[in-house]
């Protein structure tokens, strides 16, 4: 059984946060900007076959843009009540081939304790493509992770599509997106735990997603709310939902606050399973460019995901 020993609850300002930060700034930054971030939170995580738990994460990163090139590295420590550690360690490119197009390609480690995945952790690996129409934006994604632990190791691989619309009124800035994916795995401990399981004989499990996202940003406040559903397709029998809501405040130029909950869909790529979640987390940037917005519509970017911003690392026991 699949439980949640080892928790990251840095919210939406982990690491998809410093997506649409790295976005703003390759625009603006000819000469080259810097970035770097600390992030302190918590959370209380339970999945469907386990009890309620809690955990405190630290982490941090370091962004540098110039041109249209930019690179970010970041990685986090999560102690949960039961248990030592777990890390993440994310290394994320990001390329502006165009005035309508955006290239970003991510590579991120999980582990069980403070080594490189052996027995227990996930490596995975998403390239994601933006092209952008005024107020609309298509993003396109494939990516695929490799999952072990105690020794045995499963694969997953997902692909996606999606298109956003956003608009600026006088009360704010609203962002509205639909996001499909289609998704493979063999991680059975992981399916078997969200309810999802084989009605015959199948080398995969194969899963369809479909996820509404709907945001609104206006000064130092920002809101956004998602729904998703899931449904196993061919030999794969289950269905599974997930929804979250959050709000963050840009207290000052340096300081935001972010609080959120909601149900994660378990991540085929990174072997995260299904579960529930409240999280409250800070972020301060010692280094901050001159070009970056002092609006909250710098900090997350949940575009493109079928679960939240709470990352939670399985175990088995």
């Amino acid at each position: 059984m699949l439980r949640p020993r080892f928790l990251r609850a840095i919210s939406c300002l982990g690491s998809l946060s410093s997506v649409l930060t790295t976005s703003v700034l390759l625009a603006q930054s000819p000469a080259g900007e810097t970035m770097a971030w600390l992030d302190v939170g918590g959370a209380r995580v339970q999945q469907p076959t386990s009890t309620l738990r809690s955990a405190g994460s630290v982490g941090g990163g370091l962004w540098y843009g110039r041109g249209r090139m930019a690179m970010a590295g970041e990685g986090s420590l999560t102690v949960a009540r039961d248990t030592v550690s777990a890390a993440q360690y994310v290394v994320r490119t990001t390329l502006l081939p165009g005035r309508r197009a955006r290239t970003d390609v991510d590579v991120s480690a999980t582990t069980n304790g403070l080594v490189f995945p052996g027995r227990n952790g996930n490596l995975s690996a998403l390239l994601r493509q933006t092209l952008t129409w005024g107020a609309v934006e298509l993003v396109g994604s494939a990516g695929g992770g490799r999952t072990s632990r105690l020794g045995l190791h499963t694969n997953g691989h997902a692909y996606s599509l999606g298109a956003d619309v956003q608009r600026t009124l006088r009360m704010g800035t609203w962002r509205g997106g639909v996001t499909m994916q289609r998704s493979y795995t063999n991680d059975y401990q992981l399916m078997e735990a969200s309810g999802i399981i084989l009605g015959d004989v199948a080398p995969n499990y194969t899963l369809g997603d479909a996820v509404v996202q709907l945001s609104f940003q206006r000064g130092n406040w920002w809101m956004q709310a998602n729904r998703g559903w899931r449904e196993g397709r061919g030999a794969t029998v289950g269905t599974a939902t997930s929804y979250n809501l959050a709000v963050a405040m840009n207290v000052n130029a340096s300081t935001t606050l972010i609080a959120q909950g909601g149900e994660q869909m378990a991540d085929v790529l990174r072997g995260v399973p299904q579960a529930r979640y409240t999280g409250l987390a800070v972020r301060w940037n010692p280094v901050r460019p001159r070009t970056l917005r002092r609006d909250a519509r710098a900090l997350a970017d949940v575009r493109g995901t079928t679960g939240s911003g709470v990352v939670v690392v399985p175990d088995v026991q």
